[in-house]
């Protein structure tokens, strides 16, 4: 089960509107939602070979190469804010905007979209920089209990101050038999109990019929306007065709 802080939801909630002024969410939602239906529309386990593993390895390569491109493009200046910095230490892509650190990892492999199990990230096993992301979050905010395992209740002192938290994980899912995804701005920390702070749903692209979608968690305003409400983007992907075999 997914325990949420509540001061940390708030900072969050700051981090996800800052974001979006900046067009950072939007030039990340675009790019991935266009890169995975290029690639699940190519996507061929009978005749190729393609699992799943290959097909999330493929879209995170791409996606990092288009978002860097992004920045440097002619129409970076419409694209993204001026303050933003794109680059990619140890492989890995990160986006900088106004403090913010912002980093991308892929749900696992599944076949139909559904919402990731937030209780099932392990940090310890996640590459340096996500690693790094959830220690410092935990260095300047954590509200658990020494020991107790649970989200503090107001029994023991809080440690820091939610308004400096920084690190945030945008995590993305796409099922290998749709083209659609859905994204999450999660605030990871350093516990093997509860390894988020808090997590917000920022677009869900026509959940698949009779997807296992769970409680929705973000903006819960009929008349708001997100991003699920929203056409889904259009970038333009370009791939090399497959080459053609003998006798096409």
């Amino acid at each position: 089960m997914l325990q949420l802080d509540e001061a940390a939801s708030d900072r969050l909630r700051d981090i996800v509107e800052q974001l979006r002024d900046s067009r950072v969410i939007a030039v990340l939602e675009a790019t991935i939602a266009g890169v995975w239906h290029a690639n699940t529309a190519r996507y061929e386990p009978s005749d190729l070979g393609d699992t799943p593993r290959s097909l999330g390895i493929t879209a995170a390569e791409n996606i990092r190469e288009l978002v860097l491109r992004q920045k440097w493009g002619p129409a970076s200046t419409d694209e993204l804010g001026r303050d933003v910095q794109i680059t990619a230490p140890s492989g890995s892509l990160l986006v900088e905007s106004r403090g913010v650190n912002l980093l991308v990892k892929k749900a696992d492999s599944m076949v139909s979209l559904v919402e990731p199990d937030w209780s099932g990230f392990e940090w310890a096993t996640e590459s340096d920089v996500r690693r790094a992301a959830a220690r410092n979050n935990k260095a300047r905010y954590n509200p658990l209990q020494i020991g107790g395992g649970t989200l503090f209740d107001g029994a023991f002192p809080v440690e820091g101050d939610p308004k400096t938290l920084r690190d945030v994980i945008l995590v993305w899912a796409g099922g290998s038999s749709s083209p659609n995804t859905a994204g999450w701005l999660g605030l990871p920390t350093e516990s093997a109990d509860h390894p988020w702070l808090a997590v917000q749903q920022i677009w869900w692209h026509q959940a698949d019929p009779g997807s296992s979608q769970r409680d929705h968690i973000g903006p819960t305003d009929p008349d708001a306007d997100t991003f699920e409400r929203r056409p889904l983007p259009q970038p333009e992907i370009r791939l090399k065709p497959k080459p053609k075999t003998a006798g096409e």
